[in-house]
């Protein structure tokens, strides 16, 4: 059935010819360079400058987000005022009244005011109110005119089937005789046979559009509102471009919102970084590569994660067959950018990319410890020694004998440096400037470690830790690490930490015991998983079983009631999600005997308290006995 849209009066506007492309024209005049959408901007200007119906629409596809509507818009402001033709967005109609409502809404904007309700089918659209402010009456809405042209974009994200679109819009070219332009990516609905069709009755001509990466790009970067940001984007524009064809998508909106990103980051950046073109040029190449890979889905969050340094990963390469990983498509995709560039920690970049946040502190930090940023006086020895290939000959030369003497004199402390600087030695081994093989560098490692064992400066293990030291430590990838001598090192280090952790329990259980006395709440904390990380530092550390039972639960009997009670909860807790035969296995025997110390001195007490202690202890306490 027909909408009664179509059924109205058609009452023209009193301009006629209004998309007549004439040769008065002054935006028409100015030479226009050929582009790779020359062909679009031709037939538009044929297709406006008719003087009669053509009676079909022209169709431009292409894929999502490669800037056709915007394409579309800038060619056709070139020929006509914007009052002159009407955009209307199919996303998410559901009906031939949404439609109705978008393109009288597209005629007349006082039908977007808040106060108008859309009626649809009755004359297309009605109004809930027969004026608006006294601009419009119920009588001036009109047929759609033949001197507009309309543009129907999004055909493909109508809920309506698209043939039925087409046929709403067949009724605007073939009963009205008006111009129109459909914008869609046409390879979403050509498996449908109904839609391939109906659209060989509507539409006379397709036109497939190609990326506007170079106006697009300007235009994004018009609408930036940070000046540093947008000074620093248009100087490096070519950059830009090259990155966008290069990149996976083509997709527009992902570099739209790559730029987005940038502009962001920019504001947390330090005047000395500004001072320095080759880092800005380095950081908006590293930047807008990884990111437009990253929202295209061809770079995941383990990849940004696991990201090696270039030189590490040219190195594991070189050693074995390892399989091409998504980083190695990626650099390969850019080869004038190293994808691998640490001016960028894989953590800030998480943050940014996934997380959406931007900490300054640790952004500034990878930028400052960079080989372009930071103060080659200030540098640590073992870092001038990694970024070797960046760095003059004696300035190498003097870290190494600096990095050998610091390592001699056991001052790293630092468990990332230590791993560095034992990578380093292997390294430094093979290629013959140290006169040491690497056996005897793996032996000078442990020794090492003995003496911060011994010192009790090796630190223990905290859990979770270790992970972050795998492949690198402090931005940088640790050499060696998948040799096999180098990780014999690192579980010896791991064994001893594991027995630093065992020496450090009796004193922090009698840290643990006094808190116990001062602050039972926090007690329960520190033995159980809560929200507060910072606190239950010994959920799964059998921390316990280093307290004598007898001294605990004398301990305990000394504290009140309610404190009691809250300590007893706190192991009630610790023991219920089965970790006493998992990770606390080592307090099996010590639960047992406080047990039995408390139920022994509760014969000494009084008969309620004895009778409170004892129905305490055995209702929470009794099933994890042995």
């Amino acid at each position: 059935m027909k909408s009664a849209l179509f059924k109205i009066k058609n009452i023209m506007f009193g301009e006629k010819k209004l998309l007549v492309a004439t040769a008065a024209s002054s935006k028409e005049n100015k030479a226009q360079q050929p582009t790779q959408n020359s062909h679009i901007r031709d037939y538009l200007k044929h297709y406006l400058s008719l003087e009669h119906s053509p009676y079909y629409a022209v169709l431009i596809s292409g894929e999502w987000g490669i800037g056709k509507t915007f394409l579309a818009k800038s060619i056709l402001n070139e020929f006509l005022d914007k009052s002159k033709y009407s955009y209307i967005s199919l996303y998410g109609t559901g009906n031939y009244d949404d439609i109705d409502a978008a393109l009288y809404q597209s005629i007349y904007p006082a039908l977007t005011n808040k106060g108008v309700k859309l009626l649809g089918r009755l004359g297309k659209a009605a109004l809930k109110y027969s004026r608006i402010d006294g601009a419009i009456k119920l009588s001036d809405i009109t047929s759609p005119s033949k001197d507009r042209l309309y543009i129907f974009d999004d055909l493909e994200r109508s809920k309506l089937p698209a043939d039925q679109v087409l046929g709403y819009i067949n009724e605007l070219v073939e009963h009205d005789g008006c111009k129109v332009l459909i914008i869609a990516n046409e390879s979403k609905l050509l498996e449908n046979k109904t839609y391939i069709e109906t659209r060989e009755k509507l539409i006379g001509k397709t036109l497939e559009a190609q990326p506007v990466i170079e106006d697009a790009l300007r235009h994004f970067l018009s609408k930036v509102s940070d000046t540093n940001a947008r000074s620093i984007l248009l100087s490096h524009i070519d950059i830009l471009i090259r990155i966008a064809k290069q990149a996976s998508a083509k997709n527009l909106r992902i570099l739209q919102q790559s730029i987005w990103d940038f502009e962001r980051l920019s504001k947390h950046l330090k005047e000395h970084h500004y001072k320095k073109p080759e880092g800005i040029n380095a950081l908006v190449s590293l930047f807008f590569c990884i990111a437009m890979e990253v929202k295209s889905g061809t770079l995941s969050i383990s990849d940004i994660k696991n990201r090696p340094d270039g030189f590490i990963r040219r190195m594991q390469k070189a050693r074995s067959d390892e399989p091409s990983t998504a980083i190695d498509d990626t650099q390969k995709k850019f080869p004038e950018i190293d994808i691998h560039d640490r001016l960028l920690t894989n953590d800030v970049l998480v943050d940014i990319l996934f997380k959406g946040i931007i900490n300054s502190d640790a952004l500034n930090e990878s930028l400052d410890q960079s080989s372009i940023y930071i103060d080659p006086l200030a540098e640590p020895a073992w870092r001038t020694v990694w970024h070797s290939a960046e760095r003059d000959e004696a300035t190498v030369e003097k870290a190494v004998i600096e990095m050998e003497r610091k390592f001699e004199k056991k001052e790293y402390l630092d468990l990332g440096e230590i791993l560095h600087v034992v990578g380093l030695r292997l390294w430094l081994s093979d290629i013959s400037e140290l006169r040491i093989d690497r056996n005897q560098v793996i032996q000078e490692a442990k020794n090492y470690i003995d003496h911060l064992y011994k010192n009790r400066l090796l630190p223990p293990i905290n859990r979770g830790y270790f992970g972050d030291l795998e492949t690198g430590y402090a931005g940088l990838g640790i050499y060696e690490y998948k040799e096999s001598d180098f990780q014999d090192f690192r579980h010896y280090l791991r064994a001893r930490q594991e027995q630093a952790n065992l020496d450090s329990y009796p004193d922090k259980a009698q840290e643990l015991l006094k808190e116990m006395s001062s602050d039972t709440n926090l007690f329960h904390r520190r033995l159980n998983w809560t929200n507060d990380a910072d606190d239950n530092i010994y959920a799964n550390i059998p921390l316990l079983a280093a307290i004598p039972p007898e001294q605990f639960a004398s301990q305990l009997l000394s504290l009140p009631p309610l404190n009691r009670k809250t300590a007893v909860i706190a192991l009630y807790s610790r023991y219920s999600s089965g970790n006493l035969e998992r990770d606390l296995q080592n307090e099996k025997t010590w639960i047992s005997e406080v047990y039995k110390k408390l139920i022994l001195s509760s014969e000494k007490l009084k008969p309620i308290t004895k009778y409170k202690l004892r129905n305490l202890v055995e209702h929470y306490l009794s099933s994890f006995i042995a």
